[in-house]
């Protein structure tokens, strides 16, 4: 699965584990080339992945919402 990450997206990290579905957004992308991801909740607190974990498979983060 090979999907642009723009800012906007909202992605969901698959995790089997209970309790563990949360949505993140596409905040911006940092220098470094990792994708920042805001919490959906509201938090002003973010997190960096690599942009290899964004492949829909276990590990990763899956697609919830695309921007247009």
């Amino acid at each position: 699965m090979t999907t642009e990450i723009k800012i906007g997206q909202v992605w969901q990290e698959i995790d089997s584990r209970p309790g563990t579905a949360f949505h993140r957004t596409v905040v911006g992308i940092a220098p470094d080339g990792r994708v920042i991801l805001g919490y959906a909740h509201g938090s002003r607190l973010t997190t960096k992945a690599k942009p290899e974990r964004f492949n829909g498979k276990r590990g990763g983060y899956q697609l919830i919402k695309d921007v247009s």
